[in-house]
């Protein structure tokens, strides 16, 4: 883990999706990247060694195969089941 976050930058700040009046002061959102982060990087790495034809041609094989977890799966996992096990009007709160 400490390998992937080192690669990583250490926090951005991306705008609210909505209006900053209709998201609840206790709330707390984050945001995650798909490729290598919660997905393996191993498409990048073949477009960056191999071009991107072989990327494409990775990218065709593997269209039904489920992409390889990266570094912050298992954090959105646990995040996911905290949200889960929430009270319902903690877990019914928009999902924006």
């Amino acid at each position: 883990m400490r390998a992937a976050l080192s690669r990583l930058p250490g926090r951005t700040r991306l705008p609210a999706v909505a209006p900053a009046g209709r998201i609840p002061p206790d709330e707390v959102r984050i945001a995650f990247d798909g490729d290598a982060v919660l997905f393996s990087d191993e498409a990048e790495q073949i477009y960056a060694r191999r071009g991107p034809s072989a990327f494409r041609d990775h990218e065709a094989s593997r269209a039904t195969t489920p992409l390889p977890p990266g570094p912050f799966k298992p954090l959105l996992e646990a995040l996911y089941r905290l949200r889960q096990a929430a009270p319902p009007t903690c877990a019914s709160a928009p999902p924006w």
